[in-house]
């Protein structure tokens, strides 16, 4: 009988640990890694050490630190503007900047670093951004504006490794809000408090800046500073509304309600972006949390394909033509199941495709869902 039940608890322990093997290899395998002797990637400034330096320009309306050009989570009165260097490892992923926090200029093989952090002003960016766009030859750049839980340096990495990944010609701004980490129901409602400030500074920066000279690519919390801040610009009391419409609107796992989507992109006269792709999953676990602390469902999670078509194009009847919805369900196997745009290779190839290609979804390898009502519904498939 003791022999018998060593041998169960030898099995048991034996599963548990194949189990966890092949969970993290899985893992492994679906998150993004690039070989860079094999790919040949142009966003590269220079090289320093035989690590390809990619350029990031950022504006943000956190406050400055005094004596340097560090930033806290506070929200500033104005917009800082400025350019920083990533350096890009030789092997990468793109979930090594939700790691822990590393030093600017540490030299670690695996990691992405920053170099550099440069304050300019908003003449000079106005400048350099313009110079960068015609040397790369596009006609606008893409503007990432992050979700919660990133300090200022968190955010400049991951723009930086997204822009080599995504392996975009064009320059990569990043637009910085004062959020940080956090994930407690407390840090979450300290960060949806500080999107109002948020929206506002974005506003100012596409007013000045000129929306149609970008495409915004959007995650998370970051979607309901982009809604708020078009919805500002599209308003009858807007001082200063925006003269073009932005060429591509993306937002990813946005947590945004879904009545504040529809009033934003899918009411009649409320459209801001020639086209805007909604990145959905109904496993998104993140969401399923702040629909709970925001006590309204959220437009990336959308439960039920068919539900979800329904209540943002069919409650809000307007030029929905638009809009495209890519549900990554079946492919979103992500720990938190919130960053399936940087952690699965199919999803994240569908949004290179979308930003470096300007491709619609009837192009880019998508399936049709046949239960959806709505024709721009689309699927990634597993």
């Amino acid at each position: 009988m003791g022999s018998l039940k060593k041998i169960l608890r030898t099995a048991f322990w034996a599963l548990l640990l194949f189990g966890l093997g092949f969970g993290l290899s899985e893992w492994l395998a679906t998150s993004p890694s690039f070989d860079l002797s094999q790919i040949e990637f142009p966003r590269a400034l220079r090289e320093e050490n035989n690590m390809p330096v990619v350029e990031i320009f950022f504006a943000t309306n956190r406050t400055p630190v005094p004596g340097g050009a560090e930033f806290s989570s506070e929200a500033a009165d104005s917009l800082s503007y400025g350019i920083a260097e990533v350096r890009i490892p030789e092997r990468f992923r793109l979930t090594d900047v939700q790691r822990p926090e590393i030093s600017r200029g540490f030299s670690d093989p695996d990691r992405a670093c920053i170099l550099r952090v440069q304050k300019i002003t908003a003449v000079e960016f106005q400048k350099k951004l313009q110079e960068r766009l015609v040397e790369s030859g596009s006609t606008r750049a893409t503007l990432f504006v992050h979700g919660i839980q990133n300090t200022f340096d968190s955010t400049i990495r991951q723009a930086g490794t997204l822009a080599f990944g995504l392996n975009l010609p064009q320059p990569m701004v990043v637009f910085s809000w004062s959020t940080a980490p956090g994930l407690s129901p407390a840090a979450y409602a300290r960060c949806r408090d500080q999107v109002p400030a948020a929206a506002q500074a974005l506003t100012q920066f596409l007013q000045t800046e000129g929306a149609d000279n970008f495409d915004i690519l959007a995650h998370s919390l970051g979607c309901k500073v982009v809604c708020a801040a078009l919805a500002k610009t599209d308003s009858d009391s807007s001082p200063a509304p925006l003269a073009d419409p932005l060429p591509n609107v993306i937002l990813v796992a946005p947590d945004v309600d879904k009545e504040d989507f529809g009033t934003v992109f899918l009411t009649p006269g409320g459209a801001a972006a020639r086209h805007t792709t909604v990145y959905v999953a109904r496993n998104d676990k993140a969401l399923v949390f702040s629909a709970f602390l925001n006590g309204a469902p959220r437009a990336g999670s959308g439960i039920n394909p068919a539900s979800h078509v329904e209540a943002l194009f069919e409650e809000n009847a307007g030029n929905s033509s638009r809009v495209e919805i890519v549900d990554a369900t079946f492919v979103n196997n992500a720990h938190t199941s919130h960053g399936y745009f940087y952690q699965n290779r199919a999803a994240f190839a569908d949004l290179q495709n979308l930003l470096r290609n300007d491709l619609p979804a009837c192009q880019r390898q998508l399936l049709r869902h046949e239960k959806a009502k709505h024709a721009n519904y689309w699927i990634i498939p597993p």
